[in-house]
């Protein structure tokens, strides 16, 4: 899995949903890497994050997922404040 690959997930109503990877960490204790993924807001729903393994798999575990994702947004906090001195 790449940065801007899509993934298709069906929700429970059959309907699928199309994620966008933004972002790909690696816990640097396990060497485990999880990749971020959103689906853009639209007309008639919000916007959402997940959380899948580098191959895709749906990570459940709640704890691990905003812990990936507290890091995901750390990061993108960073980079942004980094991106805004070089201007």
């Amino acid at each position: 899995m790449e940065l801007n690959d899509t993934l298709r997930f069906e929700d429970d109503s059959g309907a699928t949903l199309e994620f966008a990877v933004v972002g790909i960490l690696e816990d640097a204790e396990d060497g485990c890497s999880y990749a971020v993924l959103v689906r853009e807001a639209t007309d008639t729903s919000e916007g959402q994050f997940i959380v899948t393994d580098r191959d895709g798999n749906l990570i459940e575990d709640d704890d691990l997922v905003q812990e990936v994702l507290d890091e995901f947004f750390d990061f993108a906090e960073e980079s942004a404040k980094h991106n805004g001195d070089m201007r």
